[in-house]
């Protein structure tokens, strides 16, 4: 009888394959679509984190200054449309990420990940050995996800402009 009903019942659903994540450097004409995803991905911190978000005063003349100053920006896209872009500089004897953004209705899909090993392949390349980035203490989301991805903490300060807010730089062996 348990046969017959294990016979019977329906297969499990098949749920729809994850769409493809295209993660490519961007170039000086992709500025609007970079400003686009910053703005999409901090807007929710807008009013609600001191200082403000730096990313929100992002504009395409700024993005344009990051790579004429030698900077390059990752940008992460889902069936043709931008969800997400990183900033890297080099620093030191690490590259240096920054404004790490995806659109909220992609987070947990992967995107960050996919970013940050374009970025280590970028540093293998360059014969660099590490990976650096800053995040506010209060984002415990931020820092359990970057844990996840291999970064350590490795200081804690207060930020430039308002001391009281806890900053924590991480860094990943590459």
């Amino acid at each position: 009888m348990l046969e017959s009903k294990l016979l019977q019942a329906a297969p499990p659903p098949v749920s729809p394959a994850a769409p493809a994540i295209d993660v490519r450097w961007a170039s000086p004409a992709d500025r609007a679509a970079v400003v686009k995803v910053l703005q999409r991905a901090f807007a929710d911190y807008d009013g609600q984190l001191q200082p403000p978000p730096g990313a929100l005063t992002e504009t395409e003349a700024s993005v344009r200054a990051h790579l004429e100053r030698g900077g390059r920006l990752a940008l992460a896209f889902i069936e043709g449309a931008p969800v997400g872009a990183m900033f890297l500089e080099r620093k030191g004897d690490a590259l240096f990420l920054s404004r790490v953004s995806v659109v909220p209705e992609k987070r947990g899909s992967g995107i960050t990940a996919r970013m940050v090993a374009l970025a280590e392949e970028l540093a293998r390349r360059e014969g660099v050995h590490a990976l650096t980035l800053r995040v506010r203490e209060v984002l415990a989301q931020n820092l359990a996800l970057f844990e996840r991805l291999g970064f350590r903490e490795t200081s804690r300060h207060g930020h430039e402009s308002r001391p009281e807010t806890v900053m924590i730089d991480m860094r990943k062996a590459v």
